[in-house]
């Protein structure tokens, strides 16, 4: 098979999602927070500024996954004050919007 005939498919990296996620979200108007992660963020004592703190400046450690709709999902977590580290699942979409699906405190309690 020759160089010609081979496609390179696009991986997007975690610190390529990283610095989407972190542009996106200095817009709140590029922010979706679904209902599911609103309940979340609720439970787990979070508020919607600490979710804004964890895109903003959080970090996104491992490559994210493809979606069948050829978005990227990836998990963006930051220590929080306190110590604790939370963390959000996020969905990049076209246009570079962000679609907050879960919002946790990574260590379970």
């Amino acid at each position: 098979m020759s160089d010609q005939n081979v496609v390179a498919k696009f991986r997007l990296t975690a610190a390529k999602a990283q610095e989407r996620i972190r542009q996106a979200a200095t817009n709140s108007a590029n922010v979706v927070i679904t209902e599911h992660a609103e309940k979340r963020l609720q439970q787990r004592g979070l508020t919607t500024r600490d979710l804004r703190t964890i895109l903003t400046d959080g970090y996104v450690d491992d490559p994210p996954d493809e979606t069948e709709s050829h978005d990227w999902k990836c998990k963006v977590t930051r220590t929080m004050p306190g110590g604790r580290i939370a963390g959000a699942i996020t969905v990049i979409v076209a246009g570079g919007r962000l679609i907050v699906i879960t919002a946790e405190w990574e260590d379970g309690k």
